[in-house]
């Protein structure tokens, strides 16, 4: 039987690299469609590398697009906004998904409430953490989580990357000097701006369901059953 609401958390990642990116931005426009009540997370991680674009970036000013084409690394877009990020192992993937509400009810206020509940965890956890720029983690002005959202009617995606073991040395072999960043940056190359934070991804993973209040484990086939969602790729 279809229901009206999704509440839950999906640790599940698709073998199709592009299918991980688009099962967020289908399912977000699918629950706006049909009106339903959201309250969800999922987790994912690619064991391959491969650079995913913000909304607006282009590769060939954000990336070495070149080298990305002789070495096999696939380039994406995905439906938000914010950077271009490398993606693979060690790189921790969220998706929060949620039905507009007075915490979440504008662009503003949603970057407040999530990032300040991802920093609070961090921080009851033992880490120093800081949100910096609109939504970053860091420590010590160093990044290790980069966040953005798109918003649909009522209905909004808030998606982020958290590296916990990932070889930052891949990052200058593949991407630019971003055509953007925030001012507390302060036009550091790759290797002097981003980190790993030293937790396990299991405790990640686990503070992040704890900081929203979103703890009942899911199957894909659960998320069928209950929504009728079927991804089409």
């Amino acid at each position: 039987m279809v229901s009206q609401k999704i509440h839950g958390v999906l640790d599940y990642t698709f073998l199709s690299l592009e299918q991980n990116l688009f099962f967020e931005e289908q399912l977000l426009n699918y629950v706006d469609n049909h009106k339903m009540t959201i309250s969800f997370l999922r987790f994912w991680e690619s064991p391959s590398y491969f650079i995913v674009l913000g909304r607006s970036n282009k590769p060939e000013i954000e990336t070495f697009e070149e080298r990305c084409r002789i070495q096999n690394i696939p380039i994406f877009k995905r439906c938000t906004g914010g950077g271009t990020v490398l993606q693979g192992p060690g790189c921790l993937n969220y998706a929060l998904f949620f039905t507009f509400d007075d915490r979440t009810f504008d662009i503003t206020s949603t970057n407040h409430f999530v990032m300040n509940s991802l920093q609070k965890g961090f921080v009851e956890s033992g880490f120093n953490v800081e949100v910096s720029g609109f939504t970053d983690l860091t420590i010590n002005q160093y990044k290790f989580s980069g966040n953005a959202q798109r918003r649909k009617r009522q209905t909004l995606l808030f998606h982020g990357t958290v590296l916990y073991d990932f070889d930052l040395d891949q990052i200058s072999n593949y991407l630019k000097y971003p055509s953007k960043s925030p001012d507390y940056r302060m036009k550091r190359q790759h290797e002097n701006f981003v980190s790993n934070i030293v937790v396990s991804k299991n405790k990640i993973k686990n503070l992040i369901k704890n900081a929203f209040g979103i703890e009942y484990e899911m199957n894909f086939n659960d998320l069928k059953t209950c929504s009728g969602f079927e991804l089409l790729l």
